[in-house]
């Protein structure tokens, strides 16, 4: 390995720690999200010993997605979430806890080939409604949570859920 990459890397690798845990204190489930991508993000540099910049960043954002079989969004303050065709083709487990301006999940996501199971714990009023009428592909499970009850009744060990198949 060149020098120069080593250099690269580890400069690289202590700026985006200090930009996740310092500068924006990212929630810790997106820490390694935000750093997968900015390691893409080098490819696009002019001069990058990498090679072509768009194979280098096709390969780059390939392996930062290899990462991301699951994805968690808690406590977001999300109100869109936007999937492009193609984004996070390895995904297999979601799980989005108490997102509640969140209210309604992308189109893309269900046709994700490898999908698995998606878990909705408090979901917004709007979302859990738009959820109960997807229809889920073969070998992916639906999971929704609801409500106080269901907090209090997931913390006492029982196990409230909607499942559809």
């Amino acid at each position: 390995m060149p020098v120069n990459i080593l250099i690269t890397f580890i400069i690289g690798s202590i700026l985006g720690w200090i930009l996740v845990v310092i500068i924006t204190r990212a929630p810790k489930n997106l820490e390694g999200l935000i750093i997968s991508v900015c390691s893409a993000a080098i490819c696009k540099d002019k001069g990058s010993p990498f090679g072509d910049p768009d194979v280098c960043y096709k390969y780059g954002m390939l392996y930062a997605s290899l990462s991301m079989a699951v994805f968690e969004m808690k406590k977001l303050k999300v109100h869109n979430w936007k999937l492009a065709n193609g984004a996070m083709p390895y995904l297999q487990h979601l799980l989005i806890d108490f997102c509640r301006q969140l209210d309604d999940l992308p189109n893309e996501l269900w046709s994700l080939i490898a999908l698995r199971q998606v878990h909705v714990l408090l979901p917004s009023e709007a979302l859990s409604l738009r959820l109960k009428d997807i229809e889920m592909k073969d070998g992916c499970e639906l999971i929704i949570r609801e409500g106080v009850h269901s907090l209090l009744a997931v913390n006492m060990g029982f196990n409230i859920t909607i499942r559809t198949s």
